[in-house]
């Protein structure tokens, strides 16, 4: 009558790991009764002997406790299930990019506005505006622009350096071409916005462009299999 039970893979392996013989008469009517408590049976409340013959009893008494979830795992009390952590996706890297263009015409406002008339203004913005506490008070404009230059300078804060990025000298009047050091402040930052952009969405659209032939290639393979 054991055959009668239809023991499932997970029961089997339960059973065996438990010292006992699923297919042995006698070792699963142990099996049983070493149960019993769990289905409060016993040896007079229908769990029988073991006496090596598995009868309606002993069938009886195995389908009571499959009902009392003997074979069900259970979550220790005191045991604080692990919580499930999402690992974060990484975005593409496509390099730098700027929200600023350097096109409006009022530029050389917007740097009149935040102190800068010279190289030695912009070395003490950038040095003032170094860290994440400083308050921009809602500027993105600035916040963007302050990035950028860093990114031009690559760091390098000196009047120099300065000199040599930008074309302009340390009192700004009379520039590089004869445009005033505003105007070739500006237009070194739109150059250089130009170039950081335009490398950033190509590579983009080349990378939408592999994951579109990815999956073109994978919807003709699904087809070719169906």
């Amino acid at each position: 009558m054991i055959g009668d039970l239809n023991l499932t893979d997970e029961e089997k392996n339960f059973i065996t790991q438990a010292g006992f013989d699923p297919t042995s008469a006698r070792s699963l009517q142990d099996f049983i009764l070493s149960k019993a408590s769990n289905a409060n049976l016993g040896a007079r409340g229908g769990a029988g002997k073991s006496d090596g013959y598995f009868g309606q009893k002993s069938f009886d008494a195995f389908q009571a406790l499959r009902r009392s979830g003997v074979f069900t795992p259970t979550v220790d009390a005191q045991e604080t299930p692990a919580p499930v952590v999402e690992q974060p996706v990484d975005a593409p890297d496509f390099g730098y990019r700027t929200s600023n263009t350097y096109e409006s015409n009022d530029f050389s406002d917007r740097l009149k506005n935040m102190g800068i008339r010279s190289n030695g203004d912009l070395i003490d913005f950038m040095h003032k505006t170094n860290g994440e506490n400083y308050n921009w008070n809602g500027d993105n404009w600035a916040k963007q622009f302050r990035s950028d230059v860093n990114r031009a300078l690559g760091g390098d804060y000196s009047d120099a350096n300065i000199r040599k990025t930008f074309h302009t000298k340390n009192g700004w009047g009379g520039g590089f071409l004869g445009g005033g050091d505003f105007a070739d402040f500006q237009n070194a930052l739109q150059t250089n916005a130009g170039v950081w952009n335009g490398m950033y969405e190509r590579k983009e659209n080349d990378a939408r462009m592999d994951a579109a032939r990815k999956q073109a290639a994978e919807r003709m393979a699904k087809q070719y299999v169906e």
